[in-house]
């Protein structure tokens, strides 16, 4: 079973995402029908109010009454734009960190290893691609590995530099097995690239003063559509590989 890559994260935004949808749904609700029908919006602000406070009958309706305004409505339409963008974003970066490992954030290539990747061999493999390409379409396959670390000269950015570890790249054709399209792939790892780090070593990243992260591996796929990452765990060869 593929467990999803940063589940924590994927349920921060999740909630996020969620929770703005929800504000923006009762914000352009409640301009909807102070527009439509400002006589039932009225009865539900009183409603509301009779509920949520001491306030009872005519001065319940009296102070609901200074919402049933068309200038607020308006404004919640305007205004309604922010939670919409934060759901978008919650959402999208939502669904990114829960997909699983092996699989592209856009859900079109995922990729299938003949063994477990291990720096110090050889990473041999398939994509395996979500639709049918054009005859004779050639994919840039690229094997990479990144690590965040801080800049050497301090510059006014707020971001560490992600920097490239190790980038390996070779063309591959689409080819139909067992019927699906699929690009194979085979790439040397000298054992002197960092492995994706497990356990105790994020802890230990997390704690670095240094400033420089773990090694994020990732197989890309490019072609007309554009480009197609599938981050994956890279593990070690042996004990004692460097990282």
């Amino acid at each position: 079973m593929r467990m999803p890559r940063r589940p924590l994260a994927g349920l921060g935004y999740l909630a996020v995402g969620g929770t703005s949808v929800g504000v923006a749904t009762l914000m352009l609700t409640w301009a909807a029908m102070v527009l439509v029908d400002p006589a039932e919006a009225l009865e539900w602000g009183t409603a509301v109010t009779e509920r949520a406070s001491n306030l009872r009958g005519a001065a319940a309706e009296r102070w609901a009454e200074q919402y049933v305004n068309p200038r607020l409505a308006g404004m919640l339409v305007l205004f309604s734009i922010i939670p919409l963008w934060f759901s978008r974003q919650g959402l999208a970066f939502a669904y990114a960190n829960l997909l699983p490992l092996g699989i592209s954030p856009d859900g079109l290539m995922r990729v299938e290893f003949s063994e477990p990747p291990r720096v110090g061999g050889t990473v041999r493999g398939r994509i395996v691609l979500g639709h049918k390409p054009r005859p004779g379409e050639t994919f840039a396959v690229k094997l990479s590995c990144e690590r965040r670390e801080r800049r050497a000269i301090p510059i006014n950015d707020p971001f560490d530099m992600i920097a490239d570890v190790h980038v390996q790249t070779q063309e591959a054709t689409a080819r139909l097995d067992d019927g699906r399209w699929v690009l194979d792939f085979a790439f040397d790892v000298p054992d002197s690239i960092p492995a994706t780090p497990r356990g105790f070593e994020k802890l230990a990243l997390l704690l670095d003063r240094s400033g420089r992260g773990g090694a994020s591996w990732v197989v890309q796929a490019t072609d007309a559509g554009g480009e197609h990452e599938i981050e994956f765990d890279m593990g070690r060869a042996k004990m004692g590989v460097a990282a």
